[in-house]
Parts: structure tokens; sequence; C-alpha cells
């Protein structure tokens, strides 16, 4: 193949030359330094605006104690399901089982399906 003019658009050519590999290498190698670098750079400035605003920040007063009370009820959940299984085992116990509810007045509680059969009794006498 001969090389031709690369005005000339009608007629086939190549490129003149190849990629200059050592100018790739040194971009490369130019551009890892000045990352490193810039990563050196941006941690050291971070250091001493760290050690300045630790130097500027006020001494907290002895007065102002940070005090680790348990706020008042009603604080916010902290394990849902077991809550929730607690609550309803509760329901399950009241609803099943036989408990005073006014003993002076003779108020009982009654399970529910004995309570359920005794309302189905009741309104098939009727």
């Amino acid at each position: 193949m001969q090389h031709t003019d690369p005005k000339s658009p009608t007629e086939p050519g190549f490129e003149p030359s190849d990629v200059q590999v050592p100018v790739v290498l040194k971009f490369g190698v130019a551009l890892v330094v000045m990352m490193t670098l810039s990563g050196i750079g941006s941690w050291v400035i971070f250091r001493l605006l760290f050690a300045e605003a630790q130097r500027a920040d006020p001494k907290l007063s002895p007065l102002a104690v940070i005090d680790r009370q348990v706020p008042p009820d009603p604080r916010l959940v902290e394990n849902e399901p077991a809550d929730l299984d607690s609550v309803r085992q509760q329901e399950r116990t009241v609803l099943e089982s036989y408990d005073w509810v006014d003993r002076s007045g003779g108020i009982v509680r009654i399970p529910i399906e004995r309570a359920m059969e005794l309302v189905a009794k009741e309104a098939k006498a009727r």
C-alpha cells in the first residue's frame, strides 16, 4: 500500500503513524502521580481543618451534663413483632379464661367460646 494525501477523500489511504506508546505511558504515569498528590493534599488539608475546628470549638460546660434518662411513655417501639405477640397473648388470655370482673357485684368473665355457646342456646330457646 502506498501513502496517499489525506486531503483527497476519494482515494484509499492509511494513517502515516501509529500511536506513540511512550507518550501514552508518560501521560498515564503523570495522571497517577497527580491523582496521588491530590489525594495526599486533600488528606493533609482535611486534617489541618479538623484540628482547627477542634481548637476553635468551645469547651463543654460542666453544667451541661448530658443526661441519659429514658423518655416518658409512650416511647418508640423497639421490637414491634415481639410487642405485638405480647399484646395478642394478653388478649388471648383474657378471651380464653375465667376471672372476676367485679367480685362484689358478682360479675365474672367467661371464655368467649363458652359465651357464644350460651348466647346461641338462649337464641334457640326463644
